[in-house]
């Protein structure tokens, strides 16, 4: 055999590999192809099933904020294979309302039905509320809660007006002779986070104050801080201004104020007496707790540039 003839043979016997290498490479690719379609038409694997009662929230959206204490319209559904016997709103922790559901259609294989709840609910002061919402399933008891915070805060320009005391405020408005303490609910004296507070000017002390009252009693629904300015030199006093104090996580009450943002009237003096009463009140807006009045805290005019 000459060397022609073998060089050539090496070519044939070459491209034949080569050809069916290509070859390999189309199978695979069809069997591939193949794969992919038939896992296209399988559904896809069953989530974690949802709650025995789940409920979520309509309206008002999370975080929503509102500047007047209007009543609020309420709207959550839950679902349920057995039907929902109540709804139960709780605010700030504290059941509010027992709310009868009517049935809204179907939820799918997976919610089985829905139901829907309404309630119209007036916030009773300023602050930062903490909505939640369960349903409870026919012969059983109530599912989790879903959560949702809402907040009230008063407008800037509502400042310079006379501001009215909140729906549940006291019979008696704060006053300067402290009256007895209501026995039912225990309330801590207020603790504050400074002595004293500044406005205007830079670098004399701290703008912002924190007060915090203990109290956990279970029938707490409210705790309202009411505060006014009295001169260090006469008995010139501003009006009395409420606002809701906030759920600590750690236990009791908190409310941080900024001078400037959150006291009317805060340059009527340049020195002042920053005083403050805490009531509360139950779920029925009825008094369960007063302290005295308290002047342990100076607001100050700042002169520093």
């Amino acid at each position: 055999m000459n060397q022609n003839n073998i060089t050539k043979e090496s070519r044939i016997q070459s491209r034949s590999m080569d050809w069916e290498l290509e070859m390999k490479k189309i199978l695979w690719t069809l069997l591939l192809l193949t794969a992919t379609i038939l896992s296209a038409c399988n559904p896809p694997a069953t989530s974690t099933p949802p709650p025995e009662t789940p409920c979520w929230w309509d309206q008002p959206l999370s975080n929503s904020s509102y500047a007047n204490l209007d009543p609020l319209h309420l709207m959550f559904h839950c679902a349920s294979f057995a039907g929902i016997e109540s709804m139960q709103l709780s605010v700030n922790g504290v059941v509010a309302a027992e709310v009868s559901p009517s049935q809204t259609g179907s939820g799918g294989a997976q919610y089985g039905t829905l139901f829907l709840g309404e309630y119209d609910w007036t916030p009773p002061a300023f602050g930062t509320y903490l909505l939640e919402v369960r349903g409870k399933k026919s012969g059983s008891d109530y599912g989790p809660s879903t959560p949702i915070q809402v907040v009230f805060q008063q407008k800037p320009a509502a400042q310079e007006l006379p501001l009215e005391a909140p729906t549940h405020e006291p019979t008696a408005a704060p006053t300067d002779t402290p009256t007895p303490e209501i026995v039912e609910v225990l309330l801590s004296d207020p603790t504050f986070s400074t002595s004293s507070f500044y406005y205007r000017g830079a670098g004399c002390g701290p703008k912002d104050i924190t007060i915090r009252v203990e109290g956990d009693d279970p029938s707490l629904y409210s705790v309202v801080l009411f505060f006014r300015l009295k001169d260090t030199e006469s008995s010139s006093k501003t009006e009395w201004t409420a606002v809701a104090m906030n759920p600590s996580s750690s236990g009791g009450f908190t409310l941080t104020l900024n001078s400037e943002k959150d006291i009317p009237d805060f340059t009527t003096f340049s020195s002042a007496y920053f005083q403050v009463q805490i009531v509360a009140t139950d779920s029925e807006q009825a008094e369960v707790a007063r302290t005295g009045v308290f002047s342990e805290v100076i607001l100050e005019y700042c002169a520093n540039r």
